[in-house]
């Protein structure tokens, strides 16, 4: 650098450099000791570095009057030493913000690094690990299968392999972790087996479940009172409207079989295994295929079918089942089978039928002791001989009427007649012709009232007729046409023909003071004998 004219050292220094290379000699000058250093220049505008020794220049008094500097070129040294720093650097700030552990372990099983995410998924501080015993934290009951794993990965460099085990967190707890471990025991940066820990314990946790789940399954399978079977198609079918549905269900029924079954279903029909493993449809409704296809076609429409149905054991011996069918289906929505639950309720449709029976006799029986019973009420209203009601049902009814007239200040009237000399009848031709009198005149009065009316006997030959919303004046029409029709009767006798006429009594409740039913009867009851004293067969009105 010194033969270049008009040029010192210092001008190939950078410039914020220049100075401190001046302190360095200044240093070294004063002390007049050497010194090695590191130093950067620049060379036609590149930039180099170099290895200086310096030792101070003495004249020969020894004082020292400069400096003398042996210079060795380190440029690729330095820049192979920046790369390395930099490729350092890189793979740290990776290993560091990669979600999952790293660490690297030497041959000695001695943990040489640990990311600093450790902490996040298993507690540990990175400085808790590195320089311990590198399985430290392997589960007991995993330890001898990873260290034979571990040996095994040694023998071939760069070789790789997938580890599974528990592993333990600060705390004391153990996660399921996959380790990924590689062999760079040759590789001047690693000079280890770097691993990658990925924390699979929710996924161990799943795949538990799930085995618990198939254990259970299974053994609800197995130990079931129901009858359980899997039906599966050789090939899926797909089911919509883009098929021909009738050659689908032919190939159902030829191709779909029974793949497994438990031992309840197979008690359900008295059948081996061996007989029922591998039935298709075919078989199973070979006593009505129509009547099965119409059944499934429906199934596969919805996806599922609930039905009771009496089917035949092997031995032809009748069966009630009751069954719930699922479709099964494929990722692309075919079906490739049905899965069956199938319970027998032979002795529970036993029995309804016979609740059923016992059901139809009791109502049956019901209904004769309701028409007895019916009957005694009306026998208990109702007069024998007439059949109308009868004195204690009629003056129930007529306090009604007599109690609704009154509330409502409506109008009400009552018709009293009296067979005239009916004792002549009966002595003339008869107690049998006389009774025989009495209904023919019960029903030429029935005859003429309305729905509302109400008639009863009396006692004897004498009957009451009320009549609701009527008063006394509208009322003497009908009782004329009631003693017009009795008069007409005639009863053919071995003596002649029998007849007999009637007096009628009319009163009407005034709503005064005091006024009862009683009061009203009474009042019809002398109008009616008024009647009479008027020469009989006549209708007169009470004046009170």
């Amino acid at each position: 650098m010194a033969e270049l004219p008009g040029k010192t050292d210092y001008d190939f220094y950078p410039v914020e450099l220049a100075e401190k290379y001046r302190a360095d000699d200044r240093r070294i000058i004063e002390n007049g000791a050497s010194e090695t250093f590191e130093e950067r220049f620049l060379t036609k505008g590149v930039e180099r570095f170099a290895q200086t020794t310096k030792v101070p220049l003495r004249d020969d008094q020894g004082r020292i009057y400069g400096t003398l500097g042996i210079a060795e070129d380190i440029t690729e040294r330095k820049q192979a030493e920046e790369a390395l720093h930099k490729s350092e650097e890189t793979h740290k700030n990776m290993i560091a913000n990669i979600s999952d552990v790293i660490g690297i372990i030497g041959v000695d099983g001695i943990m040489k690094y640990k990311s600093p995410n450790i902490e996040k998924w298993f507690g540990w501080q990175p400085q808790d690990l590195i320089g311990t015993d590198g399985w430290l934290a392997v589960h007991p009951d995993d330890l001898k299968r990873i260290q034979k794993e571990f040996l095994t990965l040694l023998e071939k460099d760069n070789s790789t392999t997938t580890l599974k085990y528990r592993y333990k967190c600060k705390e004391g707890s153990y996660k399921w972790i996959e380790l990924t471990a590689v062999n760079l025991i040759h590789d001047p940066m690693i000079n280890g087996v770097l691993m990658n820990y990925h924390d699979i314990t929710d996924r161990k946790q799943v795949e538990e479940a799930l085995r618990e789940s198939d254990a259970r399954l299974e053994l609800f399978f197995t130990q079931s009172l129901d009858g359980f079977f899997f039906m599966m198609l050789d090939k899926p079918i797909q089911w919509d409207d883009s098929i021909d549905k009738d050659q689908a269900l032919d190939y159902a029924f030829a191709h779909q079989r029974i793949t497994k079954v438990n031992d309840a279903l197979l008690a359900q029909y008295g059948a081996t295994r061996e007989q029922y493993l591998g039935l298709t449809p075919n078989t199973l409704f070979a006593h009505d295929i129509e009547y099965g296809k119409r059944v499934w076609s429906k199934f596969f429409d919805e996806g599922h079918l609930h039905i009771d149905t009496d089917e035949r054991k092997l031995d032809d011996t009748p069966i009630w089942i009751e069954g719930d069918y699922i479709c099964l289906y494929d990722s692309e929505g075919r079906i490739t089978g049905h899965f069956g639950i199938q319970r027998d309720i032979s002795e529970r449709k036993q029995a309804e039928d016979e609740l059923r029976h016992t059901k139809e006799v009791l109502t049956t029986v019901n209904i004769e002791l309701q028409a007895a019973l019916n009957r005694e009420k009306d026998l208990a209203r109702t007069d024998v001989l007439t059949g109308i009601n009868n004195r204690r049902h009629l003056f129930e009814l007529a306090e009604r009427e007599f109690d609704v007239a009154t509330r409502y200040q409506q109008p009400l009237s009552v018709l009293i007649f009296d067979l005239d000399h009916f004792k002549q009848v009966n002595d003339t031709f008869g107690h049998a012709v006389g009774d025989q009198m009495l209904q023919r005149v019960t029903e030429v009065a029935c005859a003429e009232l309305r729905s509302a009316d109400v008639i009863g006997r009396y006692g004897g030959e004498e009957f009451v007729i009320l009549l609701p919303m009527t008063t006394a004046q509208d009322a003497l029409p009908l009782a004329e046409r009631i003693r017009v029709g009795v008069a007409a009767i005639r009863i053919p006798t071995k003596k002649g023909d029998a007849s007999a006429t009637i007096s009628i009594g009319i009163a009407e409740l005034k709503h005064t003071s005091g006024e009862s039913l009683d009061s009203i009867l009474i009042c019809a009851d002398k109008a009616m004998y008024a009647a009479k004293q008027a020469g009989r067969n006549c209708t007169v009105i009470s004046e009170q």
